[in-house]
């Protein structure tokens, strides 16, 4: 049958075990920003938001790079079964990771003071700043453990891990928090301890399930040793990705702190242009992200999939595979546009009582179909061996942001980095697409996959959304509440249509 063919397909079942993970994620974060909003307030909610440039710029220095580039090798070696290039390749990963987070956990322990006055710029940070360092370590081991287990296809190891992380994440920061009552109240430094103890126990975790793993492997000695040279290319990879890593989030990071002082260029107003960076970015950027859950678990998958493919020379199935989820994302891509372009400024006003969030969401809606496909087609080209292209494109793409940020907000406001992000995402897809299609022979049906779920998307939604009004002038359940509802089953009706369409269309 096609549809057993499809539940066992590793990509298809790797991409719902971590969208699923993603999704119960995703819903105990938000769980857990309004614990921390509770527990210690505002201002030091804050302090807690700052220290994340610190950490994340330390984990894709140490960890990301390496993963990545583990899990496209160990892809390759189990397409041909070279078990013992595949330990090989995860104990130098291992050992290079953990040792880089060692020495970044003390240069930053050490240097916290002076990254909070001169970098962050507010010294209250400087506890928190030391108290993640400790969890470092933890996360380099889990991200070895991840690539491998990625590149075998198990996603569920990744997904669990994240779920657990998160769970004793706010688990452990009430602990802390009960242990250490304080009548001057709790500081970001609980939220810094949870941080730690979610990391270790998912570690912990990842430790266990890859023991097992080499517990049930067989030792096959095959003639092939484990090579030099294969060694060598991994380690090649893990310094080009760490550096498209680093990179980007050094750019990323201008890129923020760029955004509020252009608006006061244009704003006059410091206090408002915070208040509308804080909506942008706090308010209506989750939810277009939030889709991007989907997407996200697809390039993961994505990665070792195009990897191995290549490595066993089957270009039809790599054409397909890169078909399905170029159309796949498209699918999700359209949706989310029509859905925010009908019910952004509803949600906006409903879930944070913010007009302005509901313009702005209304305003990015045309990023998504770019921002998921592009996310997928990068984790593509990363399979094909193009890592220093992907590179090149990603800042590019972050340049033009800034540039935009730096001419066009001065000049007209907001709008002005609304256009940069929509120039640098439609660039950047266009550029992705151009390369991925001189590799791969690919077929896309325009109609199939854009036209008709267009079509398809506004004439649901705007009846939904017709009935969304009707129902708010005669019921008095929540507004939240009706919202919400009626945007699953717009959901659960344009999915189950399209996605029986194309089941027809093969059948």
């Amino acid at each position: 049958m096609v549809d057993n063919r499809i539940l066992k397909n590793p990509v298809v079942k790797g991409t719902f075990i971590l969208t699923m993970a993603g999704v119960l994620t995703k819903f105990i974060g938000f769980y857990y920003r309004i614990f921390l909003s509770n527990l210690i307030g505002a201002r030091q909610l804050g302090i807690y938001q700052l220290i994340f440039p610190v950490y994340i710029f330390a984990i894709s220095f140490c960890c990301q790079g390496l993963q990545a580039a583990l899990t496209k090798s160990i892809s390759a070696f189990c397409a041909s079964g070279r078990q013992r290039q595949m330990k090989k390749s995860f104990w130098v990963v291992l050992i290079i990771s953990f040792f880089l987070s060692l020495l970044v956990a003390v240069l930053i322990y050490i240097y916290a003071k002076p990254i909070s006055t001169y970098i962050i710029r507010n010294t209250e940070t400087v506890d928190c700043i030391r108290v993640i360092c400790f969890g470092l370590p933890f996360v380099a081991i889990k991200s070895a453990i991840h690539g491998y287990c990625l590149g075998i296809q198990n996603s569920r190891v990744l997904g669990l891990s994240q779920l657990i992380e998160q769970i004793f994440r706010v688990a452990g920061t009430w602990f802390v928090a009960i242990s250490l009552v304080s009548n001057d109240g709790y500081t970001a430094v609980i939220a810094a301890y949870g941080i730690v103890i979610g990391e270790v126990i998912s570690c912990i975790y990842s430790i266990l399930e890859i023991r097992g793993h080499f517990k049930r492997m067989k030792d096959t000695h095959t003639r092939r040793s484990a090579h030099t040279g294969a060694t060598i290319m991994l380690l090649k990879d893990g310094v080009l990705l760490t550096s498209n890593r680093v990179s980007m989030t050094l750019l990323s990071s201008f890129e923020a702190i760029l955004i509020p002082s252009m608006l006061t260029v244009f704003y006059k107003d410091s206090d408002y242009c915070l208040e509308l960076f804080g909506v942008l970015t706090g308010m209506a950027m989750p939810f277009i992200t939030l889709p991007s859950t989907l997407t996200n678990a697809l390039s993961s998958m994505l990665l070792p999939a195009v990897s191995e493919t290549k490595a066993k020379k089957q270009e039809n199935t790599l054409s397909a595979m890169t078909a399905s989820s170029l159309h796949f994302c498209s699918l999700i891509g359209i949706f989310s546009l029509i859905l925010f372009i009908i019910f952004g400024k509803d949600l906006g006003t409903v879930v944070f009582g913010n007009e302005m969030a509901g313009e702005f969401i209304f305003m990015m809606a045309f990023l998504c179909p770019f921002i998921y496909i592009s996310s997928t087609l990068s984790s593509i080209l990363n399979g094909l061996d193009k890592t220093a292209l992907n590179l090149f494109y990603h800042l590019l793409s972050i340049t033009i942001r800034i540039c935009f940020i730096l001419f066009a907000v001065p000049a007209v406001g907001i709008r002005g980095y609304m256009w940069g992000l929509l120039a640098s995402y439609l660039i950047l897809t266009m550029l992705l697409l151009t390369t991925i299609h001189k590799e791969i022979s690919f077929s896309f049906d325009c109609n199939r996959s854009l036209l008709m779920p267009a079509i398809l998307a506004s004439i649901s939604g705007a009846l939904v959304y017709i009935a969304y009004t009707y129902l708010t002038k005669i019921t008095s359940l929540p507004r939240l509440m009706l919202l919400f509802f009626l945007i699953a089953v717009y959901g659960l009706f344009y999915f189950t249509i399209t996605l029986f369409k194309d089941f027809i269309m093969k059948s």
